[in-house]
């Protein structure tokens, strides 16, 4: 009965640790700006260059000294639409996401 048990919690935390490690969130290309004024957003490491439209342009878009977009970490709300879409997070890499 104790070797069951024993058994039955090693398998449990084995899967646990798996399921924890497995876990990888969206990385995000270094190396990206925007500049006021400019619709692009530019990617130095990628060597790329991504029209944003003229509603990056907007005066409110670039309140507080910073940039409407972000270039440090995926939210969650977006990890789940990304998932929704099945884009895997070991095959993608994320641009930007806005502030």
């Amino acid at each position: 009965m104790f070797r069951k048990k024993s058994t039955l919690f090693l398998f449990i935390a084995i899967s646990l640790i798996f399921t924890l490690v497995s876990c990888k969130s969206y990385q995000v290309a270094p190396n990206g700006y925007t500049v006021e004024g400019d619709e692009y957003f530019i990617n130095v490491d990628k060597n790329l260059a991504v029209f944003l439209g003229d509603d990056i342009l907007k005066e409110e878009n670039w309140g507080a000294n910073t940039g409407p977009i972000n270039v440090s970490t995926v939210k969650a709300e977006y990890t789940k639409v990304l998932k929704h879409l099945n884009y895997q997070d070991t095959a993608y890499k994320v641009l930007f996401t806005e502030a």
